[in-house]
């Protein structure tokens, strides 16, 4: 079994001063290239023609390389006060889906959240005991359904083709698939209140058909729980059974720094009701990967929770281990379609 220093002590040390000596004083300067120097500036020569338009040329391409490319120099349009349309949104999402993907390939290792688009309001429950039979639990949002089915068509691609490079914990996962289940029973619950006598139950929305149809595909091509060689993990992040050890602790440490700190916000006037820690799972998972691979890790989410917890952990990191290189477990927050 493999520990948790045993791993730690594997990482590199922070380097010592290039230009040191063994007394810890910097190196001194060579004093005949200073006079070489000094002697050149003394007399110095005329310039030709050719010379002075090749530094002007020099000094250009300098200039237009600080500017930033077209599509980024600020408009001289005023701002528009509308907010941008759902195709517009749809549009940005793809390119951050995209800078996942080229994160990935560049080497890092990204870590999803639950952040699989699921049309249905967090936390807008009617009430589990007085919830009439005809009534719906939840606000489905019919209207970003359709849109939320090219999102998954997105996140399926990348996950797809980063196997290995982009992973998302089963905690994470296990939450996205609650979600799924959610809007199936939500959807049969509508149907059966719309029930007339002689038509029988009504057809599922076609949108909603749709979408977990996607949610299906997206299952079936990256949702493996286990991985049965190393080259064949997937996108499920699983550790292997020697290093178990040292992952459990990690991510009992970070549950305590988590709960010490009272780093989860309150919602509903409860602070995560029956929590199976699945943002400390998260964040623990990115920085067991970074240690064991010496590797930048990413995190994605859009729960500033998980970002206070990342930053409470590496924090502590550092305190207890001062020659120690910093972890590098960077955080993106992922927009919603929905904001």
């Amino acid at each position: 079994m493999v520990s948790l220093k045993d791993l730690i002590a594997g990482l590199p040390d922070k380097k010592a001063l290039a230009a040191s000596d063994k007394s810890g004083f910097s190196e001194l300067p060579n004093l005949e290239e200073i006079d070489s120097f000094l002697e050149e500036i003394k007399t110095p020569r005329k310039k030709t023609l050719k010379e002075i338009l090749e530094e002007i040329g020099v000094r250009m391409e300098k200039n237009m390389k600080v500017l930033p490319p077209p599509e980024e120099q600020p408009s001289s349009e005023p701002p528009s006060s509308e907010p941008p349309s759902i195709e517009k949104k749809l549009l940005d999402y793809q390119k951050a889906i995209d800078e996942l993907a080229n994160r990935a390939k560049s080497g890092t290792y990204v870590f999803l959240d639950n952040i699989f688009p699921i049309p249905l309001a967090r936390n807008e429950f009617y009430g589990y005991g007085g919830v009439d039979v005809n009534e719906p639990r939840y606000s489905i949002k019919y209207p970003l359904i359709k849109t939320y089915s090219q999102a998954l068509s997105f996140w399926r691609e990348l996950l797809r083709t980063n196997k290995n490079h982009i992973f998302i914990p089963q905690e994470c996962w296990a939450q996205a698939m609650a979600g799924k289940t959610c809007l199936e029973r939500t959807e049969r619950d509508e149907r059966r209140s719309n029930f007339l006598l002689g038509k029988g139950l009504f057809p599922i929305n076609p949108e909603v058909e749709q979408y977990l149809q996607e949610f299906a595909g997206l299952k079936n091509n990256c949702g493996q729980e286990k991985a049965i060689e190393y080259d064949d993990v997937g996108n499920i992040f699983y550790v292997w059974h020697e290093d178990r050890h040292a992952y459990d602790s990690l991510v009992s440490l970070v549950i305590k720094i988590s709960e010490r700190g009272g780093l989860k916000r309150k919602r509903n006037g409860n602070v995560h009701r029956n929590d199976a820690h699945a943002d400390e799972v998260l964040v623990a998972s990115a920085v067991y990967q970074t240690i064991k691979t010496k590797s930048p890790c990413l995190i994605v989410s859009n729960d500033g929770d998980i970002d206070r917890i990342r930053q409470a952990y590496l924090n502590q990191f550092e305190h207890d281990n001062p020659q120690k290189e910093p972890l590098n477990v960077d955080f993106y927050r992922m927009a919603r379609l929905d904001d």
